[in-house]
């Protein structure tokens, strides 16, 4: 069935609007401990995206900072003392103070102390000081009668008792303070509508936003913790805290530049995930966020075409081919196409007189134009003969596939488009025959670099290794052998052995490859330690090769192009390599996908 889209020139918003709180998960907000009633997320210490992370410091109870682990204090007094991080992390925590608000302890007194290394309130201390006695004699001093608290804190935000009698608690009553010095010049109670809470605990107070604000910090969080990204909720306390200041009515169109550089990327996460819309809404983007499509932090930009005709129908096209495709780069492949369209465009745009917007009048004449143009581009240089090919390939293919899905029937996009606008089957030049192995990998060159496989898992970790030796030993494409999933190896009834993998290329699932009984070992043997990694992950939804990041339970892959960096590293770090003539071979010959036209010596 055809994929409805309407035309570039939809009158209609596109952005869905929607209650904020209609997408949140109640799960989620139960997990991440949402109180509603008093606007707070208090998740559990032991949450896995969400939990508090302790200072490395034998107990030491604070919230630590990247990148080295440890809290601020901790920190700091790690980098004067001089002794190795064995050595500093057996210590006893640096921080001695508690934290919180802590009572006075005259009995009967309602009034918080001074500071935390205080027993005593405020006035109870200067009561004390003018008898000239200790704390503890004070105490017990028929002086020291019980005092009516002065009530809750005068920022509406803060659940506190006040500490003075300007009505504030202590915490407040120092960033008041704060800002007198500095000249700032803020009205009393307008800085407190607007101050932070003061929390005692592992949580973030999100009163003093609007219910719109409060929803979208929710949502992005939600978003965030579905891709095992994990928050840390100082940042977000500090964004809130921006917010609220700001009076903000959404986080879309917050600055970031206002932010210190570490919290920015979690902001801009939490804005993407707010601003993405519904995928019927997205269509009628000319810059579509793939993440709505299921697709990752990608952008597919129909801009590049210059005719609204031919644009919406590629739009038409990406649409019917985003459900069949497979594999990790889909779109990247589909953006290709959407380009080699873009540079038939732009041939219209150049050599027609409407710039072809006149559909009705276009012909054979135009695709040789646009053929001619590919010639004159490889010859001077701006493309090479590969990327010709592929351009006229990519543009043959949509309009073919236009053509089929029906979009050149009077009412569709393409309507009026006459048949002689199509490619013919020679126009696509022939790929060049090459003779013999060209670049590829002898037995010698390959000798050198398995007896280094141990170099690599030290610099770049055995999941890295892992995947390049099974590169050497099957021959597969990258991206075949780092989407291998955890059961991937089956023995017959002869005892062999074989890969079971997924040609994304060719779209096909569960083919079969036979491999060697070392390489089955190594497979086998790899995946016990990973097991031993997740193991309370179960067995279907664990993948071969986990990523070290934003992978908690094991379920996310490596990627290509991370395997392909750490290759890259090893690769140039090694000792000459040889031809077997004993001359030096070219390491940049030496990538992934050379395992693949391996030739005997």
């Amino acid at each position: 069935m055809t994929v409805v889209l309407a035309a570039v020139s939809d009158s209609r918003s596109q952005r869905l609007v929607d209650d904020p709180w209609s997408r949140l998960d109640p799960e989620f907000l139960t997990n991440a401990g949402w109180d509603r009633q008093t606007e707070t997320l208090a998740p559990q210490p032991d949450h896995p995206l969400l939990g508090l992370r302790r200072c490395r410091v034998q107990g030491c109870r604070c919230q630590p900072e990247p990148p080295d682990g440890l809290c601020t204090t901790c920190g700091g007094a790690y980098r004067i003392s001089g002794m190795s991080v064995e050595e500093f992390l057996s210590l006893r925590q640096v921080r001695k103070v508690q934290r919180g608000e802590v009572n006075c302890v005259v009995r009967g007194c309602s009034r918080p102390c001074r500071n935390n290394r205080m027993t005593l309130c405020p006035a109870h201390d200067e009561h004390r000081k003018r008898l000239n006695l200790s704390p503890i004699e004070f105490v017990n001093h028929p002086a020291a009668r019980a005092l009516p608290g002065l009530g809750a804190c005068s920022v509406p935000m803060c659940d506190r008792q006040a500490k003075y009698r300007s009505g504030l608690c202590g915490s407040h009553y120092a960033r008041w303070w704060d800002q007198r010095r500095k000249g700032l010049g803020v009205d009393f109670e307008a800085w407190c509508e607007t101050a932070s809470p003061i929390l005692g605990g592992h949580e973030v107070a999100l009163r003093g936003l609007t219910s719109q604000v409060q929803a979208e910090i929710l949502f992005g969080l939600q978003q965030r913790c579905r891709r095992s990204v994990i928050t840390y909720l100082y940042q977000l306390r500090l964004f809130v805290g921006r917010l609220r200041t700001a009076d903000a009515g959404t986080i879309v169109g917050f600055d970031i530049e206002q932010l210190p550089k570490h919290v920015r990327p979690m902001v801009q996460e939490l804005q993407s995930a707010v601003s993405r819309s519904t995928p019927e809404a997205e269509q009628h983007k000319d810059i579509w966020d793939m993440a709505v499509f299921g697709h990752g932090r990608k952008r597919m930009d129909f801009t590049v075409i210059a005719q609204p005709w031919l644009r919406t129908a590629a739009k038409h096209w990406v649409l019917e081919e985003l459900p069949v495709r497979r594999g990790p780069n889909v779109v990247g492949g589909l953006r290709d196409h959407v380009n080699s369209v873009g540079e038939l465009g732009n041939s219209l745009r150049l050599h027609r007189a409407d710039e072809g917007m006149n559909v009705a009048v276009l012909g054979r004449a135009d695709i040789v134009a646009f053929l001619n143009r590919l010639k004159h581009q490889e010859t001077t240089g701006v493309i090479s003969a590969h990327r010709r090919r592929k351009i006229a390939q990519h543009a043959g293919l949509v309009l073919r596939e236009c053509r089929a899905i029906g979009l050149t029937r009077p009412d569709r996009p393409m309507g009026g488009l006459s048949p002689e606008f199509t490619f013919r089957r020679n126009d696509v030049p022939p790929v060049p025959k090459e003779d013999g192995p060209g670049r590829a990998l002898s037995d010698s060159v390959l000798t050198s670099l398995v007896a280094a496989l141990d170099d690599l898992e030290a610099a770049a970790g055995r999941d890295v290794s892992v995947a390049v030796r099974l590169l050497i030993d099957t021959g597969r494409r990258p991206t075949e052998i780092c989407k291998l999933p955890w059961d991937c190896v089956e023995q017959d009834r002869d005892g062999k052995y074989a890969l079971i993998y997924i040609d994304f290329k060719n779209n096909r699932a569960g083919r079969r490859l036979a491999i060697s009984d070392a390489t089955a070992a190594l497979i086998v043997e790899h995946k016990q330690r990973v097991r031993q990694r997740f193991p309370d992950t179960a067995p279907a939804d664990l993948v071969l090769l986990p990523r070290v990041y934003r992978n908690p339970h094991g379920t996310q892959s490596l990627s290509d192009n991370a395997v392909a960096r750490a290759h890259r590293d090893w690769v140039d770090s090694l000792a000459p390599l040889q031809h077997p003539d004993q001359t030096e071979f070219d390491k940049s010959a030496v990538f992934l996908y050379a395992y693949r036209h391996i030739v005997p010596a």
